[in-house]
């Protein structure tokens, strides 16, 4: 995966200015998106979202179980 020189920039920056490590910073901005996020959402649009990153998870295990 590559990433932007921007955002490469642009985090070093914020890890400095924050005196914060860079992943610090990648986990803060990842949780407070998805907690936006989840408050703009009606309550069958939160289950859907949620359900999201159940469905990887239930492929993974019968892939498991089949290999």
């Amino acid at each position: 995966m590559e990433i932007l020189f921007e955002a490469k920039m642009a985090l070093k920056r914020l890890s400095l200015h924050n005196n914060l490590s860079q992943r610090e910073v990648l986990e803060q901005i990842i949780i407070r998106t998805d907690e936006v996020l989840r408050q703009s959402l009606n309550d069958q649009e939160h289950d859907r979202y949620l359900a999201l990153t159940l469905q990887p998870l239930r492929s993974r295990r019968k892939n498991n179980v089949t290999q």
